[in-house]
């Protein structure tokens, strides 16, 4: 069981990985995971350990093999991953409130930047 911001993250991830099923389907929500997985990967090798399943993202076997600072980096790449992906397919509005629950905490500020650095990718941001 992952603990403190492990365990916010994760709760975060997989509510909204639910809200994710809901609005785009299990198999777009699996691409995206995967793709998040995939860019984690090549910044963390160790993200290969993250677990992306039809009920949800599991962190344990990575929060197992290393310290809970090198899981939380790792967890967090992913989330800001995922975040950059599905605001790539969805747009920032929907976005937010697929991720709701991960505006609060230090991680807010990142997630906003990630989804204005979108914006003005997508040429709706000013």
């Amino acid at each position: 069981m992952l603990e403190g911001k492990l365990s916010f993250y994760e709760h975060s991830i997989n509510n909204a990985w639910t809200k994710m099923i809901q609005v785009i389907g299990i198999h777009a929500a699996t691409v995206a995971a995967h793709r998040a997985k995939y860019l984690t990967y090549m910044k963390y090798e160790e993200a290969h350990l993250i677990k992306i399943e039809k009920t949800g993202v599991s962190f344990d076997l990575l929060a197992q093999m290393f310290g809970s600072s090198r899981t939380e980096q790792i967890t967090e790449e992913f989330l800001l991953s995922l975040v950059s992906i599905i605001t790539r397919l969805l747009g920032p509005e929907e976005t937010r409130v697929i991720f709701n629950d991960t505006y609060n905490n230090d991680i807010h500020k990142k997630i906003c930047i990630t989804l204005q650095v979108s914006k003005m990718i997508m040429g709706t941001g000013e």
